[in-house]
């Protein structure tokens, strides 16, 4: 329901009619692709998945209870043995990964995980108590994304991760049709309405129609246009 003001009587008598939703008046483009969008079942869309390699288990669980607040998928491990099985089976969009393990070189499992070709693009975050400059440039010139340091604070561990699951989302928004059918994705679809919303209001001369497959059929018969 397009209201004029944020009537409070207007909106409890709306509601009482089953009026689920408001947009007030000035509308903005932006406002009702947002509330298109939130209303839209979200087929297509995927969890973020984090994997966590740390040999101390609270470390491991304190990511998961924090990082589940944002409703993100994590997996972990405790040991290099299980790594590897688990990175293959659980195919994160985003690594942390511990440089200090027992009996282990943080560095040249980064390496090792960089030298597989389906993890080359993995971003990885390296979490760890030594914060020496030297360290640090060693596992940037193995090419991880960024790092943590002990003991982990809730705030930054949040920012950084939820940062890289909106460049996932971005990226997704990119993927503009789904491979098999051809078809545009939701995701695609909401991007590129709000761009033909934002050319019309810059040339008065654009016309945009919304037509259905019938619709659009006709117009095909009656006018060959493709």
């Amino acid at each position: 329901m397009i209201l004029a003001d944020g009537n409070f009587e207007e909106r409890i008598a709306a509601l009482r009619q089953g009026i689920n939703y408001f947009l007030e008046k000035p509308l903005t483009v932006e406002g009702i692709l947002d509330l298109v969008e939130s209303t839209l079942p979200a087929f297509f869309e995927k969890p973020f998945k984090v994997f966590v390699l740390d040999d101390d288990p609270d470390i491991c669980a304190y990511v998961q209870k924090v990082l589940g607040k944002s409703n993100i998928q994590i997996e972990a491990a405790n040991n290099v043995k299980d790594f590897f099985s688990k990175l293959d089976q659980f195919k994160p969009n985003l690594l942390l990964l511990d440089l200090v393990l027992k009996n282990e070189d943080g560095l040249e499992i980064l390496k090792a995980v960089r030298s597989d070709t389906r993890y080359q693009d993995l971003p990885i975050i390296i979490i760890t108590v030594i914060s020496e400059t030297k360290i640090i440039q060693q596992a940037f010139l193995s090419k991880v994304d960024d790092f943590l340091i002990k003991p982990l604070d809730v705030g930054i561990l949040q920012s950084k991760v939820l940062h890289f699951a909106y460049l996932q989302s971005f990226k997704e928004i990119l993927r503009v049709q789904d491979p098999l059918t051809g078809i545009f994705t939701r995701r695609a679809f909401i991007y590129s309405l709000a761009r033909k919303f934002e050319k019309l209001k810059a040339d008065s001369a654009q016309t945009l129609a919304f037509l259905g497959p019938a619709d659009y059929e006709g117009l095909l018969t009656d006018y060959g246009i493709h």
